[in-house]
């Protein structure tokens, strides 16, 4: 039984508001450039996200270039196979294997119980863009969804949170079992900690109509025995299940068989100082005005080795051979080359050489991803370059907050400006507070600053011929008049926010629905919140309204009937 078969009662309907990104606090300036299309930053980037004709251009650049497609198509149906809403992601692949198709790719960790929101918005930025190139470039265009299963951080990957009635954010963790910690993902599997963390997931949720089927449905996936990466990709997939959007698991053997070619090269190039070029590209960023989201603290390769445990390839310079950072391990050049033919499958790639393996073996017309995947694409040229790879057009990923019906009256009944509201809370708060301030009282305040100030000033053309000394004393106990005025101003104003403390809190109240603890909503919250508190058709109707072409901060309302 799917989500949507459960039965639901009621409608929800959304209403979507668009702010820009430059209210939104941390944005670099790199990505606003790169957003505006303003130089130098496009300088840095192949192609223009906007520009209908980079599409197919790059679409008929890539139909000249042969790539393992009926191979790739094989490898993709023997990690999605198993998943119940396969036959909508076999048709993608069938298209897949057609010579023309091309590939739009998004990437994320798999985070228990599908991650934070934000997994969810860009899965669903690739499904909705493949089916809009499909039909404006008259190609098979497929979503592809990249899972980072050979990342390591095994706390990020392991821990969601929600939002309890007080608005303090709740951890919900799997605890790791033995030898865990430091592996990578893929090598992971469930174990006992799982229940407990399903346990104290629906704890602190409400129990609705909905609870008991959704979390019947999250324990088919996630349940001791599963891979972390198998239970990601069954329930993203059901999630999505109209979409049909292919999970690929770089970690998959026979897929680290065709990077092979890919990772000896990065091998060979170790001590080659000229190609690629990156340190002239980061001076450039550097020169420029812009950051290095991938800073390079120890020389080495942009591969990792795996065999108890994932340790980095560094240059040991003295010997012209390699070590590995963790166990201090030093293997010589041909050895290493060696180990990559025998155990290709212990070997991957660092953070600016994965996107050089998506393009090498996938006809990838656009990569979608966020603020820092986008920083970190500024410096990969040299490398597109060196291993003869073009690259994809980098699309900003859909960015959402949801807004209940509650928070919106909040919004509504005060006049908030919500940019304001995102960017600077407290002075929304005293804007607010202001229109509540008793007319009369503020009339009073400001007719008495200007008697006292206006008599003041009378008084000093009768001051000009006493000395200097004089009228300086009195020009300063002017000012100080003034401060004093103003500062009895801003006490009766305090008084005031002290008494109308309930608007203070329901303001707060309001962006800590934004930002749990001061982290951005997307990046907190679990789709499974929603579900269970709206209804499991959520994530479908959600889907719907996100508009992947605003290339805005979406704030959607839920107003459910």
């Amino acid at each position: 039984m799917f989500l949507k078969t459960i039965e639901e009662k009621g409608k929800i309907n959304f209403k979507s508001d668009f702010i820009d990104y430059s209210y939104l606090a941390g944005m670099k300036r790199l990505f606003m450039d790169f957003l505006g299309g303003e130089s130098p930053a496009i300088n840095y980037y192949k192609w223009n996200f906007r520009s209908v004709n980079d599409y197919f251009e790059l679409a008929d650049r890539l139909s000249s270039i042969e790539f393992p497609r009926q191979r790739l198509a094989e490898i993709l149906w023997e990690d999605n196979c198993k998943i119940e809403c396969a036959s909508k992601i076999r048709d993608n692949i069938d298209k897949f294997s057609d010579p023309d198709s091309l590939v739009v790719i998004a990437g994320q960790q798999v985070g228990i119980f599908g991650g934070p929101l934000l997994t969810f918005y860009k899965a669903v930025g690739v499904v909705k863009l493949a089916a809009q190139l499909s039909k404006r470039l008259s190609k098979p265009v497929v979503p592809i969804f990249w899972m980072a299963t050979e990342d390591h951080d095994y706390e990020e990957a392991n821990s969601i949170y929600l939002v309890n009635s007080k608005g303090e954010r709740i951890k919900i963790y799997n605890e790791p079992g033995d030898n865990q910690l430091g592996k990578s993902m893929s090598q992971i599997k469930l174990g006992e900690g799982i229940k407990k963390a399903i346990s104290e997931l629906q704890n602190n949720l409400l129990h609705t109509e909905y609870t008991d089927s959704l979390f019947g449905r999250i324990s088919k996936y996630y349940k001791p025995g599963n891979k972390i990466s198998e239970a990601f990709a069954g329930w993203v997939s059901e999630l999505l299940r109209d979409y049909g959007l292919i999970l690929l698991d770089p970690s998959n053997a026979e897929f680290k068989e065709l990077a092979v070619p890919i990772y000896e090269k990065e091998i060979r190039g170790g001590y080659d100082t000229e190609v690629p070029n990156d340190k002239r590209q980061g001076d450039g960023l550097i020169a420029d005005g812009y950051h290095l989201q991938v800073q390079k603290f120890k020389k080495g390769l942009n591969l990792f080795y795996a065999d108890k445990y994932r340790e980095r390839i560094l240059l040991a310079a003295e010997e012209k051979g390699f070590i590995l950072d963790r166990s201090q391990k030093k293997i010589d050049e041909a050895r290493l080359v060696q180990l990559l033919y025998d155990t290709p499958e212990k070997f991957s790639s660092g953070v600016l050489l994965r996107p050089i393996v998506q393009s090498k073996l996938l006809p990838t017309v656009c990569f979608i991803g966020g603020a820092s995947e986008i920083a970190y694409h500024s410096q990969l040229p040299p490398y597109y370059e060196y291993f003869n790879v073009i690259p994809p057009i980098i699309r900003p990923r859909p960015s959402v907050s949801l807004m209940g019906k509650r928070i919106r009256s909040i919004v509504d009944k005060y006049g908030m400006d919500i940019r304001l509201l995102f960017n600077d809370p407290h002075r929304v708060v005293n804007e607010v507070l202001i229109k509540y301030f008793p007319a009369g009282l503020e009339g009073k305040l400001n007719h008495l600053q200007m008697e006292v100030l206006d008599l003041l000033a009378s008084i000093s053309p009768e001051l000009r011929n006493y000395d200097d000394g004089l009228r300086r004393t009195f020009a300063s106990s002017v000012r100080k008049v003034e401060t004093e005025l103003n500062k009895l101003r801003a006490k009766i104003f305090q008084a005031h926010k002290k008494k109308n403390a309930e608007i203070t809190g329901q303001i707060l109240r309001a962006y800590d629905s934004f930002f749990p603890n001061g982290v951005m909503q997307e990046r907190v919250l679990p789709m499974i919140y929603f579900l269970n508190k709206y209804s499991p058709s959520f994530a479908d109707r959600l889907a719907e309204e996100i508009d992947i072409d605003r290339f805005q901060h979406q704030i959607i309302s839920i107003l459910p009937e």
